[in-house]
């Protein structure tokens, strides 16, 4: 063997084992190029889930905060209620002896219609945005308090009628029952809201 027949085996050989090397190198690039494309892949169906949820959160956190503050306007509005009612006819009283009973009871009725309607605004107008168990709750309440009203206004009390403060003291006791159940409900629904589904 000649040295020129070395040196093309030898150049032989070098060109075999580049052609190797490249043909393994050129594998595995490929192979990272598709595991590249993969996790590029998956990456966008992630983020776009992210952008899904992330939506669907702040609607759900939008609606509930809205909800949140009706309850609550609901609450306040059903306490001045409770209370105006009570003090239609209350068991224990103060009174100005410069003030005839007409006065005090147009006094006392004024005051309790302006909570009435404050409350009945604000019931009947955000209605389709809190529970329909809490609406029909507060329309037993409103029915209860329109009676104690009419009973107050219609009746009078000419010294202790016993049948007056008992109807009185009937209606009080079924008033704050119903303004404490109304209260429980609202309570409940803001500790507990729906469960938050992720919709694809």
């Amino acid at each position: 063997m000649t040295c020129d027949n070395v040196l093309q085996w030898l150049t032989f050989l070098g060109v075999v084992a580049l052609g190797l090397y490249f043909r393994s190198y050129l594998m595995k690039k490929a192979e990272n190029l598709a595991t590249k494309e993969d996790v590029s892949e998956i990456t966008k169906q992630v983020e776009s889930m992210k952008a899904t949820i992330g939506a669907q959160l702040y609607i759900h956190q939008v609606r509930y905060q809205n909800e949140f503050n009706i309850l609550m306007d609901l609450s306040e509005k059903l306490v001045a209620l409770r209370d105006s009612a009570h003090s239609l006819r209350p068991i224990l009283d103060y009174v100005d002896s410069r003030e005839t009973e007409d006065e005090r009871k147009q006094k006392r009725l004024k005051k309790h219609y302006d909570a009435a309607v404050v409350f009945y605004k604000a019931y009947e107008t955000k209605m389709p945005f809190y529970p329909e168990e809490i609406y029909q709750s507060i329309k037993k309440l409103d029915l209860l308090v329109r009676k104690e009203t009419i009973e107050y206004d219609m009746g009078q009390d000419k010294g202790f009628d016993k049948k007056y403060w008992d109807a009185a003291s009937a209606n009080a006791l079924e008033i704050a029952k119903l303004a404490d159940e109304i209260i429980a409900l609202i309570r409940t629904r803001v500790k507990y809201w729906e469960d938050f589904k992720v919709k694809s």
